[in-house]
């Protein structure tokens, strides 16, 4: 066995799991370990079953054995679900309720595909898959948006100018409807994947220093950091899920299967958490 080193999208075979508690809320959170079977090639379009080496050599992914480790965060403090369960119910024979019939359920020989985000523990690169999906899914993430009619009703309810083009998509707007843009408002928030106005960009250095200027000077924390970022995020328009989902992933970047042991550390990790509550 050998462990993954590498991002990118896999084809995976769960290996162990179990339920687990964070230990900063003590939140349920599945945990398992994969073995990566095939990587999926963006520029082909096709998944390979081989992986060239650092030697030139071409071998296969099962004959490799290359292992890695996931965190998959279940409900917050409300018992709300995040994401990760619905994933996992497609994913897996789990109905999403009881969480101990998940955590007895046979999954040696269940695949998934998901993904691998480079992190650091202990100065050493850790590669944890960070999001799972049911083996057939379609591993390019897509924005799924609302319909015409659902997007009428919104901008019905909030006031907005009515599209000019009915069913028009958001994303590809006409050119029509650039050339009224002028006359809108500006607003503070970006637009996820639009391009960005003058008056929208920034310096890493202007965010670096806003985000300084939230942090105390005094000993942080773990929950006193945790309920900073959750009060900074309501500010940015950002619903705890949305934190808590932030939190989870800078942490895992950060310290992997642990939480911040010090102040500094907390620090750390919350001014992560601020960088991409702000950049989310």
């Amino acid at each position: 066995m050998s462990k993954l080193m590498a991002e990118g999208i896999f084809k995976f075979q769960i290996l162990d799991h179990g339920i687990k508690l964070t230990k900063d809320n003590e939140l349920p959170m599945w945990v398992a370990d994969f073995r990566a079977i095939a990587m999926y090639d963006s520029t082909s379009g096709e998944w390979s079953e081989t992986f060239t080496n650092d030697d030139g050599d071409e071998v296969n992914f099962l004959e490799a054995d290359l292992q890695t480790r996931g965190h998959f965060v279940l409900a917050n403090k409300d018992g709300e679900d995040f994401f990760h369960v619905d994933r996992l119910t497609k994913a897996t024979p789990w109905d999403g309720q009881s969480f101990r019939e998940l955590a007895e359920l046979a999954l040696s020989e269940v695949q998934v595909i998901g993904a691998t985000e480079e992190g650091e523990y202990n100065g050493n690169a850790t590669f944890n898959v960070n999001w799972i999906d049911h083996i057939d899914a379609d591993p390019v993430r897509k924005i799924d948006s609302l319909e015409a009619d659902a997007l009428d009703a919104l901008d019905a309810k909030f006031g907005r100018k009515k599209a000019t083009t009915k069913g028009a998509k958001a994303s590809k707007p006409k050119a029509t409807a650039k050339k009224n843009e002028e006359d809108k408002p500006k607003r503070g928030r970006p637009t996820v994947g639009g391009k960005k106005t003058e008056e929208k960009e920034a310096t890493p250095t202007d965010v670096n220093k806003e985000i300084d200027g939230l942090i105390p000077d005094g000993d942080l924390d773990i929950d006193g950091a945790y309920s900073l970022c959750v009060e900074h995020g309501e500010k940015w328009k950002k619903s705890e899920e949305d934190v808590g989902k932030i939190w989870i992933e800078q942490g895992e970047r950060l310290y992997d299967d642990r939480d911040p042991e010090n102040s500094d550390e907390c620090k750390t990790l919350t001014k992560a958490v601020l960088g991409g509550i702000i950049k989310f």
